[in-house]
């Protein structure tokens, strides 16, 4: 004879409860095993200083992780919608800098909002040992519109950064780059903070480069405008920057921006007028509302 089993909707709500808890409670433990931290109270994920990663994200994030641990990255994470990376498998006593990074486009065109990828990484560690290792920089992070933390990488063997690596960065603010020796383009990102152009001249590994910043990090820089506790540093410390960029041979300049006003900049040493158009230091500018704007 058979035999028809009915559940009470207490009875239905139980049963959904304890399939759930089938699932969740191993991906919990794989993503904690990972490296996230798990609120038990409402089942989202922490990681990297990134709060409230619901479990979808989360698996999104755990199936890229054989990608972050073999390193060789590029094209890897590439249009990927995810938030954040696990830390790269690290063995005991192993250094973060023994396996270098392939950045080539790793992350262009992804969600991706922090970059980190060692158990053990400080954001402002200068221990070369403690940063990721790259080999190559080119359009690593072009359109990540969503990052703003990049912990320490080490460019001792970058010889060129591709100048779309930081392309549509509009986020970024904290980036610590590590024994740089090349040129770099930050001129998408008006929220990088004084400590990370700080990070990256106290720690270069030579001189003779220039870093182009978006025009207004260069008015904090110029000391023509004061900087947001945000963007951080003080007038005294923007001008100290740029004295200690000089003593390293380290050029700061921009895309665009205002240097004088018109009555300030008649008679100045390096201004002329050639042609009806105003050159300044071999550089052309023109006038808008009063305002003298130099282009690169």
């Amino acid at each position: 004879m058979k035999k028809t089993i009915t559940f009470s909707k207490a009875g239905t709500s139980y049963i959904a409860k304890k399939l759930h808890e089938a699932v969740s409670i191993p991906l919990r433990m794989l993503f904690t095993a990972a490296g996230a931290t798990a609120n038990e109270e409402n089942e989202l994920y922490s990681l990297n200083g990134i709060e409230e990663i619901t479990p979808q994200q989360m698996l999104a994030i755990y199936t890229r992780k054989e990608a972050i641990d073999n390193l060789d990255l590029p094209h890897a994470l590439e249009g990927c919608s995810i938030r954040t990376i696990l830390p790269c498998l690290q063995p005991v006593g192993e250094r973060l800098d023994s396996r270098p990074l392939n950045g080539k486009r790793t992350f262009a065109g992804s969600s991706i909002e922090v970059v980190k990828f060692g158990n053990g990484q400080e954001i402002d560690s200068c221990d070369e040992t403690h940063a990721m290792p790259t080999t190559q920089l080119a359009g690593t992070f072009s359109g990540c519109s969503a990052l703003h933390t990049i912990y320490p990488m080490n460019l001792k063997h970058v010889n060129h950064i591709g100048s779309d690596t930081f392309e549509g960065c509009a986020a970024l603010k904290e980036v610590r780059l590590c024994a740089l020796g090349a040129a770099v383009r930050l001129c998408h990102s008006p929220q990088v903070s004084y400590q990370s152009l700080l990070y990256a001249v106290t720690n270069s590994s030579n001189g003779g480069f220039e870093i182009t910043l978006h025009p207004a990090t260069y008015r904090y820089l110029m000391t023509m405008e004061r900087a947001p506790a945000s963007v951080g540093g003080t007038e005294s410390e923007w001008a100290a920057l740029q004295t200690e960029g000089e003593k390293k041979n380290i050029a700061f300049n921009t895309t665009q921006f205002y240097i004088l006003t018109a009555k300030e900049w008649l008679g100045v040493s390096g201004v002329a007028v050639q042609d009806e158009e105003i050159v300044f230091e071999q550089k052309n500018a023109v006038i808008e509302n009063d305002t003298l704007f130099l282009f690169y």
